[in-house]
């Protein structure tokens, strides 16, 4: 294990006038939280499963029986709490020779590590969520071909992602929020009325984007006075993101969820909270510090979320 040394920092234990550029900017505040429910949980994983209700009605003829259904259960899939860890550790004689706080503030610089990993376990679920088969029914969060567990048609999927794809723009949205109006529960129901779009994500390039189609007064793109800005009304929000890797990819999501309600359906798993321990070596005197933290990532539901990609 590597231990910082005085041969490591010599100018932090010279006694010559020096300017120290050290931890001088603010991290950034904590961003995924304005998307994910942060749950606090007790055991070393989660369940998510789904469960349908009841299909369509049917004829019923004079004299005949009447044609009974019985709810399905769908997938289930767990999700595992991992640990994150960094430490690191300075010699007795660095600690005691140093002149600057640069060791005194290792605490801090370890904090601002935790909360950008923590941004970057929380947005790398978001990123994968074109690709990679997260979702509760075992497909992309964002798919065209969401199962149902009671489809009205056989080999019936649902949709919430726009295909082909179109850039973060006025038209995009309009597209996302008709698809929102549109959605289906798992046994066909309409339940589009039920649902709300709250936030538009987008990579950071793209914040004056977005932000100008829903601030303009009039439809963005138009000389015409009488086509007014109809994604006004929605009382958007925009929520742009530097962790996000696609200048293309964008989503339209619902609020985040509580502990009744999916909203979005993103939730952090917070196990077990962010600390930081330190201890002193028998044998050399050097001080160690370690911080650590366990938590899980998943999407318990995806209709309050409609994606666009290339």
């Amino acid at each position: 294990m590597p231990a910082l040394n005085r041969g490591s920092i010599p100018d932090v234990v010279d006694t010559r006038p020096l300017w120290l550029s050290f931890l001088l900017w603010k991290q950034n505040p904590k961003s995924y939280t304005a998307l994910f429910y942060v749950s606090k949980e007790s055991d070393a994983h989660v369940d998510i499963m789904e469960f349908s209700g009841l299909g369509q009605f049917q004829a019923k003829p004079e004299g005949t029986a009447v044609v009974y259904d019985i709810p399905v259960q769908g997938r289930r899939r767990r999700v595992v709490h991992s640990t994150y860890a960094l430490g690191t550790a300075a010699t007795h004689e660095a600690v005691a020779d140093a002149k600057f706080n640069v060791i005194d503030r290792q605490t801090e610089a370890l904090t601002r590590s935790q909360i950008d990993h923590e941004e970057r376990l929380a947005w790398a679920l978001i990123d994968a969520s074109f690709t990679t088969g997260l979702s509760i029914d075992a497909v992309a969060i964002i798919s065209t071909a969401h199962t149902m567990l009671k489809p009205r048609t056989v080999g019936q999927t649902l949709s919430n992602r726009l295909d082909p794809h179109i850039p973060v723009s006025y038209e995009g949205l309009e597209a996302a929020s008709v698809m929102f109006l549109e959605q289906q529960s798992n046994e066909g129901h309409q339940i589009g009325q039920t649902l709300k779009g709250a936030r538009v994500v987008c990579k950071s390039s793209k914040v004056h984007i977005a932000n100008n189609i829903i601030d303009a007064k009039g439809r963005p793109g138009t000389t015409n006075t009488f086509d007014t800005n109809q994604i006004a009304k929605m009382s958007l929000s925009v929520e742009a993101s530097p962790y996000l890797t696609s200048a293309e990819a964008w989503w339209l999501m619902g609020a985040k969820g509580s502990s009744g309600s999916p909203g979005s359906g993103f939730v952090f798993n917070n196990r077990e909270s962010f600390r930081i321990t330190n201890s002193t070596d028998a044998d050399t005197g050097d001080r160690k510090w370690r911080g650590w933290y366990r938590a899980s990532v998943y999407n318990r539901e995806w209709r309050e979320n409609i994606g666009s990609t290339p």
